[in-house]
């Protein structure tokens, strides 16, 4: 498997990224995918904070890696609205504290990068980004 930097960082990866979409009623199926998948040598995995029914994927990932998750690159996303009324989304401070905690809960590790979904026209960029790096001077996203 090819090895790649991520832009100029020391951070390292597959050429391949299994991006996971996995749910609870997919576990066994989900299993075999991860372990394939770590086997060819892949090492770049991402996730959302909305996938496999808002927080599912994140947790398949936290069970199935295990003593895997130290060889993986894992990426999760959050943004997108966490309930159909469309209130628990955005990029504010206030509001990203929430999916990355919850992320980091059920990956049961620190993330090693989080993405933005979408664009949020309401809050500042800055600010986003100050909240950002709040989570990595508390070492809890790479």
């Amino acid at each position: 498997m090819e090895i790649r930097n991520v832009g100029q960082s020391a951070l390292r990866v597959s050429a391949i990224e299994l991006g996971n979409n996995f749910g609870r009623p997919l576990l066994s199926g989900s299993r075999a995918v991860i372990h394939k998948a770590l086997d060819l040598g892949i090492t770049f995995f991402a996730c959302g904070d909305v996938y496999g029914r808002r927080g599912g994927a994140e947790t398949i990932l936290g069970e199935v890696l295990g003593e895997h998750r130290k060889d993986i690159v894992l990426v999760t996303k959050f943004g997108r609205p966490m309930v159909t009324e469309g209130k628990l989304k955005g990029a504010s401070r206030r509001y990203i504290m929430t999916p990355i905690e919850a992320s980091l809960k059920q990956l049961k590790d620190r993330l090693d990068r989080s993405h933005y979904h979408l664009v949020d026209p309401l809050t500042p960029i800055e600010e986003t980004l100050r909240a950002l790096d709040e989570f990595v001077h508390q070492d809890k996203v790479r």
